[in-house]
This record gives C-alpha cells, sequence and structure tokens, in this order.
C-alpha cells in the first residue's frame, strides 16, 4: 500500500506523446501497406513468377510483423513503460549508424544524409537528455 501511495501519478510528456503517435502511425501504415500487398499478389495471381512470388510473400510477411512492433511500442511509449523508452532509443541509434553507413559505403549525399538523421537524432537526444522525460519513464 505505501508503494503504490508514495508513487506520484506520471505525467507523458508532449514530446513522448508526439513519437508515441508518430510510432503507432508507422505501425497502422505498414500493416496496411502489408495487407494491401497481399490483396495486389491476390489480384496478380499467376502472372507473377513463383520465386517473385515468395520474395514477396517474405516481405510483406516481415512488414506486418514490423507494423504490429511498432504498434507494441507506440503502446508502450503512451504507457510509459520503460522497456517502449529504450527500444525506442536502441531502434534510433541504429537508425542513425545504418544512415551513417550508407552515407560513408553506398555515397550518398551529405544533404541526404543530414536530413535523414535529423528525426533520430533528436528523438535519442531528447528522450536521454530531458529530466522529465527520463522522470517519467524512471529511467
Amino acid at each position: 500500500m505505501s508503494e503504490t501511495l508514495a508513487q506520484a501519478p506520471r505525467q507523458r510528456p508532449i514530446g513522448v506523446t508526439i513519437i508515441a503517435v508518430l510510432v503507432i502511425i508507422a505501425g497502422l501504415i505498414a500493416i496496411i501497406g502489408g495487407i494491401l500487398g497481399f490483396l495486389g499478389i491476390g489480384i496478380a495471381g499467376s502472372h507473377i513468377p513463383k520465386i517473385l512470388d515468395a520474395i514477396a510473400i517474405i516481405a510483406l510477411v516481415l512488414l506486418i510483423i514490423f507494423g504490429l512492433a511498432n504498434l507494441i511500442v507506440g503502446w508502450g511509449l503512451w504507457t510509459l513503460k520503460a522497456w517502449a523508452f529504450w527500444i525506442t532509443v536502441v531502434v534510433e541509434i541504429l537508425t542513425i549508424a545504418d544512415h551513417i553507413f550508407a552515407w560513408i559505403f553506398h555515397h550518398i549525399g551529405t544533404g541526404s544524409l543530414i536530413i535523414d538523421i535529423v528525426i533520430p537524432v533528436v528523438v535519442v537526444v531528447y528522450l536521454l537528455a530531458d529530466r522529465n522525460v527520463r522522470e517519467a519513464f524512471r529511467t
């Protein structure tokens, strides 16, 4: 009893709300895209070579799985779960690393690199540096 009374109710910072909503929207878009992709495969039917059909099915299943994962993480951010905080930080850091890797090895333009990493950098800095966010997630 004293443990529940000692913990003050947590309030979700507006930035976390925005990130959670965007993650949920991305998840819904991925799921809808996966479903529409399956409908497209069904309509195309026998006009698609079997190997492309198999690759498309695998890609669409992965898309739906990632969409569901986004929904779960978005819900976790919305409800201030610490695991969702850390998953978001790790995924954004991996996104930054991926874009830097692409810049170095695939020779994408510097402008493209800057545009691609601005949002992940802002999200990571916001989540790790803002005291209100850290307190809300109790990390």
